[in-house]
């Protein structure tokens, strides 16, 4: 598929999702930064839910991209999801959560079930399909019924131990076995629907990639001294992101980005704080506009945003550690 046709195709799944968002009455939006063809991690910004990367396959993914949006969500304790179409030539089925690089990834159809409050209760690892057991509850009606591990075992044609592990909540099974686990209890109580907006990604500490702005390093070391953790990005509005318990800071640098709407991306960054229910500190030497910027997104200047200039980074640390004293 060639690019142009490929956007296309991105931009009709991201109307798509905004219209499945607008069914449930989600507030969602989509994030236009960066605009151009350079790699983005972040596509629309779904308030208090999620921060969505959407794809047409997931092959067109950089590890760059998802690392980005692991390094965002799991900052600001917001989901992250992958929405695609396919993975190479082969789509995407409903009702299963995929894996890619420890962040779910599913089709739009899969999405609107989780609108809809349908359950979901598949997820796919390593090209295998899995089902999670409710441990308690399969004890508790493998007891009811009067069966000991191995009669159930013998059942649903697994060992003894693989009950026994079951029943201590260390293995998932698979769809066949799941099957049979129904046939023989009867209650679909007995496995756990799956909820993407309470998966949070495992994140390996990596190198941080550069360049970045002295500036920019030099806050990163201030904040980590302060203990928040602290990652740059590369693929958003947002330049840094940090948190500390309920504490959560977006921060967006403009004197570096004049060639690149900077007005813009303070714009976006503002999505990306509303949704992440994030403080967002602006950085800039050129205030004009931003004001109106603020003001059309109903952002109060004094509690939820920090315009400073970029040599006045001791003020931004002194009002970071004044609110975490709060």
């Amino acid at each position: 598929m060639s690019h142009s046709k490929s956007m296309q195709t991105i931009e009709k799944m991201v109307e798509r999702v905004l219209e499945l968002a607008r069914g449930v009455s989600w507030q969602a939006e989509i994030v236009k930064y960066p605009r151009s063809r350079s790699p983005k991690s972040i596509d629309i910004a779904l308030h208090k839910k999620a921060f969505i990367k959407i794809v047409d396959s997931v092959l067109r993914l950089s590890s760059n991209e998802i690392q980005d949006l692991k390094k965002a969500s799991y900052t600001l304790d917001i989901s992250p999801i992958i929405v695609a179409e396919r993975i190479g030539r082969h789509r995407l089925e409903e009702g299963v959560v995929y894996d890619k690089s420890g962040v779910p990834l599913i089709s739009i159809t899969t999405l609107a079930m989780f609108a809809k409050g349908d359950k979901v209760f598949i997820y796919s690892k390593k090209g295998s399909y899995y089902v999670k057991i409710n441990a308690q509850m399969l004890r508790t009606l493998r007891e009811r019924l009067g069966m000991s591990l191995g009669e159930l075992a013998y059942k649903i044609g697994v060992s003894r131990k693989a009950v026994y592990e079951y029943e201590r909540g260390n293995m998932d099974v698979t769809i066949e076995t799941a099957e049979r686990i129904y046939e023989v209890l009867g209650h679909e109580s007995v496995f756990d629907s799956l909820d993407i907006f309470s998966m949070r990604p495992k994140l390996r500490e990596e190198e941080e990639p550069s360049p970045h702005s002295t500036t920019e390093n030099k806050l990163v070391k201030e904040l980590r001294n302060i203990g928040l953790l602290t990652h740059h990005l590369r693929h958003t509005a947002a330049d840094i992101v940090a948190s500390k318990e309920d504490s959560r800071y977006i921060i967006v640098f403009t004197e570096e980005h004049q060639d690149k709407e900077p007005e813009l991306k303070v714009r976006e960054s503002i999505k990306l704080s509303k949704a992440s229910q994030s403080k967002l500190i602006v950085l800039t030497e050129h205030t004009t506009n931003l004001e109106e910027i603020v003001e059309s997104y109903g952002v109060s200047e004094t509690s939820d945003i920090i315009i400073e200039k970029p040599d006045n980074l001791h003020r931004v640390i002194h009002e970071i550690r004044m609110y975490l004293r709060r």
